[in-house]
């Protein structure tokens, strides 16, 4: 809310190594920023909470209606 410009697209990828990661941007273009998260299998129950709330915050949009 506030922002006069609509979001960025986010992209979430699952791949098993940073090696993997780099190889998947090196195939997408005008990407303003890239972030890689090691996550275990511990610890990706705690992140698929947060990917789901954030494309329904992102859906949500009125640019998205």
């Amino acid at each position: 809310h506030g922002l006069v410009d609509p979001h960025p697209m986010m992209e979430i990828s699952m791949v098993p190594s940073t090696g993997a990661f780099k190889r998947t941007c090196a195939f997408i273009r005008n990407l303003p920023y890239m972030m890689y998260i090691s996550i275990g299998i511990g610890g990706l129950h705690k992140m698929l909470p947060l990917f789901i709330i954030a494309n329904m915050i992102l859906n949500h949009q009125p640019m998205h209606n």
